[in-house]
């Protein structure tokens, strides 16, 4: 049987864990605070966005930018205009 070694695979697992973490800690770090988190609406009334969603996305595409070749290497999203809208997440 023949073993096909993708190179730079390992690395890549690597990094993916390391964001994988960071990212968790970051999102329960503000799951932890979720009451005051500003929930705020995209075009849609029902497509709801917080400042968790943002900031964890803009994370992982932040740690991977440089980490990632080619094809893994994602873009930073620029964010539309939201409208405020103020929900209580109470626990």
């Amino acid at each position: 049987m023949t073993s096909h070694v993708v190179p730079g695979l390992e690395a890549r697992l690597a990094l993916a864990e390391t964001i994988g973490r960071e990212a968790g800690a970051m999102a329960l770090d503000f799951f932890a605070r979720r009451e005051t988190l500003i929930i705020e609406t995209k075009r849609d009334p029902q497509d709801l966005v917080s400042i968790a969603d943002r900031e964890v996305e803009n994370l992982i595409r932040d740690r991977d930018r440089g980490g990632l070749p080619g094809r893994w290497r994602a873009r930073r999203r620029v964010w539309p205009r939201f409208r405020p809208l103020r929900l209580h997440m109470g626990g």
